[in-house]
């Protein structure tokens, strides 16, 4: 199963990412980690597929073409492409929040993991 796992920039502890792919219950079902590739979250799933022998596909935004909406393209192409979104949310992100609307409107299942820090 392709498992895109996306969220807060500004996250950097690898054992929340750790933790919220395990408390998903789908860390038996993955075949391969879906990355958008930013830092904080996607590159804490980057390390946790390496860490745990899985396939990556990383969707990198194209700002040239796209310019502001570039991350949005890149958001729809991943929910295309991968089957389930394990989002893991410090706040408010108006990306991570994109990515659990547009999976959820494809009828994909979303994995939320979303604190408040102040």
């Amino acid at each position: 199963m392709k498992v895109i796992i996306a969220g807060s920039r500004t996250i950097a502890d690898y054992n929340i990412v750790k933790n919220a792919i395990k408390q998903s219950g789908w860390l038996d079902e993955i075949t391969i980690i879906v990355s958008g590739g930013a830092r904080g979250v996607d590159q804490l799933a980057l390390k946790f597929a390496e860490d745990y022998n899985i396939t990556t596909t990383v969707f990198h935004p194209d700002w040239k073409k796209y310019r502001k909406g570039a991350g949005y393209k890149r958001n729809v192409e991943m929910a295309n492409y991968g089957d389930r979104l394990i989002a893991i949310q410090r706040n408010f992100s108006k990306g991570t929040d994109h990515m659990i609307e547009t999976m959820l409107k494809m009828n994909k299942k979303v994995f939320l993991n979303q604190f408040v820090w102040f």
